[in-house]
């Protein structure tokens, strides 16, 4: 599970609901635990559809080694 977390996935987000907190715009759903977790405990693999979002920052820092 190392590595494994919504928190940096383009589809997560987080609602107003405080009954549903955190949800997955890919899945479609919302819910109390973050999304990976539910995924994991109704199929018993990891979330295929994570794509980890490339932050404004992490791009900067890429172009400054590339020049370098």
């Amino acid at each position: 599970m190392l590595g494994e977390t919504c928190k940096d996935c383009v589809h997560f987000y987080v609602t107003h609901d405080p009954g549903f907190p955190r949800g997955c715009s890919r899945m479609g759903f919302k819910g109390q635990p973050f999304p990976y977790m539910a995924v994991r405990e109704v199929s018993g693999k990891r979330c295929e559809m994570r794509f980890v979002r490339v932050r404004a920052t992490q791009l900067a820092t890429a172009a400054v080694v590339q020049m370098a």
